[in-house]
């Protein structure tokens, strides 16, 4: 779910996706296009890194790290209206992990 909702971010690189993201979300005109793709991209591979290690064994165990690191981040980037539901995806993930 994680690298799903972020990857919206990534595709912002067109400039129509771009513009119309401006007209939706009043604050992301205070952010650099690059910048905002930039977190997508990070965004994205962050979620991917909380799947691959449960998908293939490889290391599995500092998923719950990732997942918590994850989370904070998320938490604290200013969309306090979504910080319940990371909570839980982030509890769940360590949780499972």
């Amino acid at each position: 779910m994680f690298s799903v909702t972020n990857f919206g971010k990534v595709l912002c690189y067109k400039p129509a996706l771009w513009h119309q993201a401006l007209q939706e979300v009043p604050w992301l005109s205070a952010a650099p296009q690059d910048l905002f793709i930039f977190i997508g991209v990070c965004k994205f591979l962050g979620g991917v890194g909380l799947l691959l290690p449960a998908m293939t064994g490889v290391k599995p165990k500092p998923t719950p790290f990732g997942a918590f690191g994850l989370t904070l981040v998320t938490s604290c980037g200013g969309a306090y209206n979504f910080v319940p539901i990371n909570l839980v995806l982030g509890g769940i993930t360590a949780f499972i992990a």
